[in-house]
């Protein structure tokens, strides 16, 4: 007996188990000997950690609106949720709660879990939550489920929001059709994620099935079909079908468009152009390239060269070579790349789509922890090239501003209508400690 529990427990002397980055948990058991039949055994539990937990700061929720601020949120549409963390950290989890005025947590608890400390914002279906002030509290838990820092956002308004309204509409409409021919006839539906319809003739003769093909009566006639939505049968769009024993009329002329009409690329990408031919049933088309650099084939693909340059090519139609759509091409080198050791862009970073005359929050980290008077400042670059300062409000302060203090990690942007739209955008942040700068690791798009 004594043999079989010394080498049962001798094989686990030492179990040495690694929880999480700096936090070693070390069991050591301790087996006395005693006579057969008899064990006993003591149990030494260590904890030792080595890095310290990251701290919640600047949790702040919705758009600043009016003077003073207040902050809102609307019904139906999403929400930013920003916050900063004092340092990097894993095996933490960040969970954010709800709170209405009474601080009653709101349903869905928790309103969103937060395992990659290098996220720093959280786009928040607001959906239908009811109207009324709330705030939500950031939550930091270690992997022993033991709070470590807990902060509250400012109070922010839910307001009520539009909701988008289903419509029907039926193309082509009118149409025309030769007796005994069929004419496919396609329903859209918006405003909801069911896009079904039934298909119904409510006059005139022929026949349509529910893939909204409809069939020609062997006599002339007028009919009118009607497409009703699977999502609220009270709404419904109609079309009229004149049937003819002559063809219709051919079109006035035919018309090329080239899709898209224009793009922004780097240097040797490649872009993928369509063109859409109306008119004639020869919907082929001769693609060449007008101007510029880099190379057009006949399947519509170019080739950007390796070097700067604006291009413009040529989709000509083969049933008239007078009738051509064009494209305009920007090729750009890659984008601009910044110096900073302590500061760094970390929203807008690359591949972002912003749209002109909203609210957007730039962010950004840096190396350690900086005093309140040191600052930043911001500028939009589009195609390497410097277009404006950028101004933006901070938390507190209802006035735009060109300079921030670091401490913030962030501000809210309002892009201006009077921007171009493209894919080559870039935000340069400086640094007043050391006049160092970083910027969007990629281009972005403004629309």
């Amino acid at each position: 007996m004594v043999k079989k529990i010394l080498n049962t427990f001798l094989r686990k002397k030492v179990l040495v188990a690694t929880i999480a980055v700096g936090i070693i948990v070390a069991f050591a058991i301790y087996v006395p000997i005693t006579p057969d039949g008899a064990t006993g055994a003591n149990f030494l539990l260590g904890l030792v950690s080595n890095s310290a937990a990251p701290v919640l700061s600047n949790l702040w929720v919705g758009t600043p609106v009016g003077n003073p601020v207040q902050y809102q949120c609307i019904q139906n549409q999403y929400c930013i949720v920003s916050w900063n963390f004092s340092q990097y950290a894993t095996g933490y989890t960040l969970k954010l709660q709800l709170k209405n005025s009474a601080g009653q947590v709101v349903s869905p608890n928790p309103l969103a879990t937060i395992k990659d400390f290098n996220i720093k914002s959280y786009l928040w279906p607001v959906g239908g939550t009811a109207l009324g002030k709330y705030k939500i509290v950031g939550i930091i838990k270690n992997s022993l489920g033991t709070t470590v820092s807990t902060l509250s956002s400012n109070e922010f308004n839910v307001i009520a929001g539009t909701q988008q309204t289903i419509s029907v509409r039926i193309s082509p409409n009118p149409a025309s059709v030769q007796v005994l021919k069929t004419q496919a006839f396609t329903a859209t539906v918006t405003g909801t994620t069911n896009t079904g319809v039934t298909w119904t003739k409510i006059s005139g003769y022929g026949s349509i099935d529910q893939s909204g093909v409809y069939t020609a009566p062997s006599t002339q006639t007028t009919a009118v079909i009607k497409a009703t939505s699977k999502a609220d049968n009270t709404k419904s769009d109609t079309a009229t079908i004149t049937v003819t024993t002559a063809p219709p009329p051919p079109p006035s002329s035919i018309q090329v468009t080239v899709n898209p009409s224009t793009a922004f690329l780097l240097v040797n990408q490649k872009q993928q152009f369509t063109a859409t031919v109306t008119g004639t049933t020869n919907t082929g088309v001769t693609w060449t390239k007008i101007s510029g650099y880099g190379i057009i084939d006949q399947s519509g693909i170019y080739t950007a060269p390796s070097i700067k340059t604006t291009a413009v090519i040529k989709a000509t139609s083969k049933a008239d070579s007078s009738k051509y759509g064009t494209a305009t091409i920007t090729v750009n080198v890659g984008p601009l790349v910044g110096n900073s050791t302590k500061v760094f862009l970390s929203n807008p970073n690359g591949g972002e789509s912003i749209p002109r005359n909203l609210s957007y929050i730039i962010h950004w980290t840096t190396d350690k922890l900086y005093s309140s008077t040191d600052n930043v400042g911001l500028s939009l670059y589009k195609g390497r090239v410097f277009k404006s300062a950028i101004l933006c409000k901070v938390a507190g302060n209802p006035n735009l501003t060109s300079t921030v203090s670091v401490t913030l990690g962030g501000c809210d942007w309002t892009p201006s209508t009077s921007l171009i739209p493209g894919n080559d955008y870039q935000v340069k942040i400086n640094f007043s400690v050391d006049s160092s700068y970083d910027y969007s690791a990629n281009y972005f798009s403004i629309y």
